[in-house]
């Protein structure tokens, strides 16, 4: 990568976004040489979908499906739907809930 070039950022959360506010605080700022591209969470009305929004940004729900720890089948290729609408240099950021 040449110093010109940024990396573009797929963010998975389900809580209030605090760690997604620090990564694109830190994209904005040029600390990080990246751009947030994507928010996803699987909690329809989880506060970080609502933080990304302000932002300007892309925000999705999509449902986790039957398992609470895991993806079903059809979450799965939600998510991979999701990341192949984007460039294909997203990279994905999970986020780790205490709810689970």
């Amino acid at each position: 990568m040449n110093g010109k070039q940024k990396y573009r950022l797929g963010v998975l959360g389900s809580g209030k976004g605090s760690n997604f506010t620090a990564i694109a605080d830190a994209c904005a700022a040029g600390t990080v040489p990246a751009e947030v591209a994507l928010v996803v969470s699987d909690v329809a009305d989880a506060p970080i979908l609502e933080r990304a929004r302000d932002r300007g940004l892309p925000a999705q729900f999509i449902p986790p499906g039957k398992f609470r720890t895991k993806l079903d089948d059809e979450a799965e290729r939600a998510y991979i739907e999701a990341l192949q609408k984007g460039p294909a240099s997203i990279w994905w950021y999970w986020l780790v809930s205490c709810a689970y």
